[in-house]
């Protein structure tokens, strides 16, 4: 046979035939991650990856965990601890003491993260534990989103929760004499995207002038069922805002939340809050170094006990 013979490319059907994909060996555990793993820190990266860490997280997390030589059955209870100290929890709300300012707490965050339920799911939650609050809104469009979440347009009608736009200082200054004693004032603010950077830096300013008769904490609302990718571009954009920590939601909407946990620990961010659900009545959580662990190796929230 001619070395033409052997070469030949075959007949004009042959060229138009699609030619058999190639397949794609599936990269190991060991191989995304790049460090040398046994069975239990292995199954660890599994449970890392399947819910939406990165490799470069994982591998954080188990470096850590092979620094302390847990392997075997105790490489998951290292790793738990590692993620447990990794994301600073804040501390639960303080009622005022007397001569101090009211905390008013600005969440603020993207649209459609939950920011406005959020808000009402804390309201009630310390109105529960007996603290007198106020609803307020940068955004008078929103205003009236804010009353209908949870039925909390009749509590307003009732007088029992003040409820006004705010503009300025003095606004709020008016609301808050209005209101008598309060514990907390709860601020929505309306939806940005990460690319407005010039609405971003006018609400930086504004949440600043506005908060003036307040001790002011600002809470970035996050959602748990965004993308790693959004997630750091989200915290970037609104890092000039200097929040103080972060509200995760939509807890209930992913298998995947890790992401939002590392995005935390990639941006330095304390957690506040976790919402779990869409119940305005319900469905808001005190963060704990367990369920943070929990989000990224279960994927999912521990049920409650006797739930």
């Amino acid at each position: 046979m001619s070395v033409r013979q052997d070469f030949s490319l075959g007949s004009r059907a042959d060229l138009r035939r699609t030619p058999a994909p190639l397949e794609r060996v599936p990269l190991t555990p060991d191989e995304l991650i790049g460090l040398e793993l046994e069975p239990g820190t292995r199954d660890v990266a599994r449970r890392m990856l399947a819910h939406g860490a990165s490799p470069e997280f994982a591998r954080l997390i188990l470096s850590e965990v092979l620094r302390a030589d847990a392997r075997g059955a105790f490489a998951i209870d290292t790793a738990a601890a590692v993620l447990a100290r990794s994301v600073p929890i804040l501390p639960s709300p303080k009622r005022p003491r007397r001569h101090e300012r009211a905390p008013l707490f600005a969440f603020v965050g993207p649209t459609g993260v939950g920011k406005t339920t959020a808000l009402v799911k804390l309201g009630r939650k310390l109105r529960e534990a007996g603290r007198r609050v106020v609803f307020a809104s940068l955004d008078p469009l929103s205003l009236g989103a804010l009353e209908r979440v949870g039925t909390l347009e009749s509590d307003c009608d009732r007088g029992e929760i003040p409820l006004a736009s705010v503009r300025n200082a003095e606004d709020l200054r008016k609301l808050l004499r209005r209101a008598g004693a309060v514990d907390a004032v709860l601020l929505d603010t309306p939806g940005l995207s990460p690319r407005e950077e010039q609405r971003l830096d006018e609400l930086g300013r504004e949440l600043e002038r506005i908060a003036a008769p307040c001790e002011l904490q600002t809470l970035l609302v996050l959602s748990a069922a965004t993308g790693l990718g959004a997630l750091r571009l989200i915290t970037r954009a609104f890092a000039p805002l200097r929040p103080d920590g972060a509200v995760l939601t939509k807890l209930d909407e992913t298998d995947e939340p890790a992401a939002a946990v590392e995005a935390l620990v990639r941006a330095r961010l304390g957690v506040a809050f976790l919402c779990d659900g869409q119940d305005a009545r319900a469905h808001l959580l005190r963060p704990s170094g367990e369920a943070l662990s929990d989000l990224v190796l279960r994927g999912h929230l521990a049920p409650a006990a006797g739930a």
